[in-house]
């Protein structure tokens, strides 16, 4: 719970405030009741003070969910399909220790990490605070051999047209609030990435189970990420759970070339 803390403060006006309200107005029903005889009261004073406990529980799940980074690495690397001396290209804004879990599995590889945040594109405040919370927790010293951190913008990586096989994006489009957004970082990715690279997207996907949750950015429903790709001419290739809340994409970007051989023989 401690290495949740700064998360909570990240996002202190939703979830203290609301603990809050909820504390201080089922006391107060309480104690009313105690100095009134009004045992009428006694019900309404105990459910607020249970939902409150319950926002707090489910709060917290969303968050072990949502910024496990040691769960997220497990759950990715095997997408990955890479040897420990490989190399990859990894996008996110500026979580950093999901892309730094993932990291260590390498030996001699090398993952270039890209960091588009950007605070008009993404002007959830809380965003920018857990930013800062990332840069001072990080789980590998920002001089380890195996990352190179490099700045981006969402549609302009610095990176040459078909210069990378392999492209992880983790918790970046639900962290857009456009959606001709969403589409420009997709283009810019088909844009690097060689024909039949691959693309495995990270995000948090709402439920039935989770619908009622908070927390920063946008889920959608998994039906909304697997269409949000194949519109963008991604090949899905196959989609599967990290966790009770974030979901991988596994899409490869269509080989023309082989297409067209095909067709011509």
């Amino acid at each position: 719970m401690s290495r949740l803390t700064p998360y909570f403060n990240a996002q202190w006006p939703y979830f203290y405030a609301r603990l809050l309200v909820g504390c201080v107005a089922g006391v107060v029903i309480m104690l009313a009741t105690l100095f009134t005889g009004r045992w009428g009261l006694l019900p309404l004073g105990a459910s607020i003070l249970l939902f409150t406990a319950y926002f707090y529980a489910g709060a917290t799940w969303y968050l072990k969910q949502r910024l496990d980074h040691a769960q997220l690495a497990e759950g990715v690397w095997p997408l990955l399909g890479l040897r420990p001396q490989d190399s990859f290209v990894y996008v996110e804004p500026g979580f950093r220790n999901g892309a730094i879990a993932i990291s260590k599995k390498l030996q001699k590889g090398q993952v270039l990490i890209l960091d588009v945040f950007d605070p008009q594109q993404m002007p959830d405040p809380a965003l920018a605070r857990l930013r800062h919370t990332a840069y001072n927790d990080t789980l590998l010293p920002l001089s380890d051999p195996r990352t190179v951190w490099r700045e981006g913008e969402i549609g302009r990586f610095p990176l040459r047209d078909s210069s990378t096989y392999t492209i992880v994006i983790e918790q970046t489009f639900s962290a857009l609030i456009q959606q001709g957004d969403r589409k420009r970082l997709l283009q810019e990715a088909m844009r690097v990435l060689q024909p039949g690279g691959r693309l495995i997207v990270v995000e948090p996907v709402q439920r039935s189970s989770n619908r009622w949750l908070i927390g920063f950015g946008q889920p959608y429903w998994i039906e909304s990420w697997r269409g949000m790709l194949e519109e963008s001419h991604f090949e899905l290739v196959a989609d599967q759970p990290i966790n009770a809340l974030l979901h991988t994409f596994h899409a490869i970007k269509p080989n023309r070339n082989a297409y067209q051989l095909q067709f011509d023989i």
